[in-house]
């Protein structure tokens, strides 16, 4: 059994095979087109994940530094404070009394 079709300014006669054939391809289609969607979502998903993620880790690294910071601005002088005792000279020290510190 054939089928005919209106197509344009044209008529195409098929049999019923290749119509079905057709209409599963265009089934097919829909369905992959679909899973490509969700793919997609599912990418943009994931892609905020990670720039999440890479934001969170950049956010800790600064604030571990931040934290390594001050614990040895504790444990060391600033660098004004060395350049200070770098330039202290003792001419005499009497009974713990220090004369001439610069």
């Amino acid at each position: 059994m054939s089928k005919i079709l209106k197509m344009g300014n044209g008529m195409i006669a098929m049999t019923q095979k290749e119509h079905d054939r057709l209409y599963i391809e265009e089934e097919n289609g829909w369905a992959k087109s679909q899973r490509i969607r969700e793919l997609e979502e599912e990418l943009k998903i994931t892609k905020f994940e990670l720039a999440t993620t890479k934001k969170e880790v950049a956010r800790l690294k600064a604030r571990e530094t931040k934290a390594m910071r001050e614990s040895r601005k504790q444990l060391e002088p600033s660098s004004y404070e060395r350049q200070r005792i770098s330039r202290r000279v003792v001419i005499s020290e009497i009974g713990g009394i220090r004369y001439g510190e610069y």
